[in-house]
């Protein structure tokens, strides 16, 4: 439940801020959207999203590694008696070092893939399998070039860590556990990125389609 709350404001504002980014960048750039720029636009839709729902996240993460917790209630009680408000955004330097790539990957990605394959087989274009596929396809990738950030992220929000910064915790894990360190659940972690991904980008395309088209006809 926590975690639903969270994803709604998350993707909203992460989608949202991600076409703002870029229709700024292109009339920055003479109209033109180069990888670069949309590679920033993504990574600054993470930082956005991120910023606005990190505590809830936190929230979240405490729900699930500490069942002893009396749900939500219980869960944000403790995180306050460990340290306060700013307990709440432990671990959100590792968390934004961690998602800002991984969105900016993710949906620059995506929008390579569309590029490609709607250029050569436009008939794919109003294709769902199509688009479920390019959008799993995109996670799995930045999934993969990501997933040590991501391991980072989630060590720094564990309660009773005692990593001094984000370059701290890199060296702990890989003195102590090795590069394997940094890839521990990157399995499960895929069968859910997968799904997930394939469907949150089907489900905002056809939207995006929808109201246009809704636009267009008023």
């Amino acid at each position: 439940l926590v975690n639903c709350f969270r994803v709604v404001p998350y993707a909203a504002t992460q989608f949202a801020s991600y076409d703002k980014y870029k229709h700024i960048f292109e009339e920055m750039n003479g109209g033109e959207l180069t990888l670069p720029f949309r590679l920033l636009a993504g990574s600054m839709a993470g930082a956005t999203a991120t910023s606005i729902t990190h505590p809830l996240d936190t929230v979240r993460l405490r729900l699930s590694v500490q069942p002893e917790l009396n749900g939500f209630s219980g869960a944000v009680s403790s995180v306050w008696k460990e340290g306060g408000a700013r307990t709440f955004y432990k671990g959100y330097g590792a968390t934004i070092l961690s998602l800002g790539p991984f969105i900016a990957i993710n949906f620059a990605t995506f929008d390579q893939f569309k590029h490609v394959v709607y250029t050569r087989y436009p008939s794919l274009e109003s294709s769902t399998i199509t688009t479920l596929g390019l959008g799993a396809s995109a996670g799995l990738f930045a999934q993969t070039i990501c997933f040590p950030l991501d391991t980072i992220r989630r060590r720094m929000q564990l309660p009773g860590k005692t990593y001094s910064s984000v370059s701290n915790a890199f060296a702990t894990v890989a003195r102590d556990e090795g590069i394997r360190g940094f890839y521990k659940g990157i399995g499960p972690n895929a069968l859910k990125v997968l799904p997930n991904n394939a469907i949150r980008f089907m489900v905002y395309d056809h939207l995006k389609s929808y109201f246009q088209h809704q636009g267009h006809r008023k």
